[in-house]
């Protein structure tokens, strides 16, 4: 039976995204400092941009995802590296780690996927020993990713539940979801730099790249073509006049400390 994780995340080039999406990992772990020793736990880690990161600055690392193939992926990528990193298969709900155990815990882009928001959150206070630190990224609410989103809509079915990657970008709701386990919470909005030579360029590279793309083209069925062309078309709206796409794709920084 084909894991639903490794159907989605097995599909593209998840690398080549990851390279797309390393100064809002520069930037997750760069505020950690240094870790001395302590324990930093990184959630659905994809390659290890953030682990790796940590790693060097002395964290002891352990990586998790909910993916084996990009636990693989990352197993490779950080095999090489004289800093260890601990890779591990979890669900975001369900993490290999003793209660009060981490100092610290990250997710680029990852924890935004729980299906369970408020049972993802809940976990991550479990393994935070009084004190420690969160530190994750979510796309804004309003801007490039959820316009692509918003274009994308009107060919594929509903998101059920809470599982709406879109709501942790509203900074009430993650103030909402923090408030119980965390306090001196921080949300910044920063941006990530997307370019291409062209709208119908930059299609062919989410259609080739893109995991998320590709499995809500398969998602649309009869439709995909036509939900491409409104991704295109979204693209073609930061165009300038020799139709070169430069997006400041803007996000969310979260910091907070566990309620000792």
């Amino acid at each position: 039976m084909t894991d639903p994780a490794d159907d989605l995340w097995g599909r593209g080039d998840y690398p080549a995204m990851a390279r797309r999406l390393e100064p809002a990992a520069a930037l997750v772990a760069g505020g950690a400092g240094p870790g001395r020793g302590r324990f930093a736990l990184d959630v659905a880690a994809g390659t290890g941009s953030v682990a790796l990161r940590l790693a060097d600055a002395g964290w002891r690392v352990t990586a998790t995802d909910g993916s084996a193939h990009l636990v693989a992926l990352g197993e490779q990528a950080t095999d090489h590296e004289i800093q260890e990193v601990e890779w591990l298969r979890a669900d975001l709900a369900a993490q290999p780690c003793p209660d009060a155990s981490q100092d610290l815990v990250t997710s680029s882009f990852g924890l935004i996927f729980a299906a369970d928001p408020v049972a993802a959150m809940a976990e991550v206070a479990r393994v935070l020993t009084p004190a420690g630190r969160l530190a994750l990224t979510s796309w804004t609410d309003d801007g490039h990713m959820a316009g692509m989103t918003e274009a994308m809509a009107a060919y594929l079915p509903a998101p059920g539940g809470a599982h709406r990657p879109r709501r942790w970008g509203s900074p009430s709701f993650l103030e909402e979801l923090l408030a119980p386990r965390f306090l001196d919470v921080r949300i910044d909005t920063h941006t990530l730099p997307w370019t291409f030579p062209s709208a119908a360029a930059g299609r062919r590279w989410l259609e080739r790249t893109s995991p998320a793309h590709l499995g809500a083209m398969a998602l649309a069925g009869e439709h995909a073509e036509e939900m491409m062309d409104a991704v295109e078309e979204h693209l073609a709206g930061y165009a300038d006049r020799f139709g070169r796409v430069e997006v400041a794709a803007e996000f969310r920084l979260v910091r907070a400390q566990r309620v000792p």
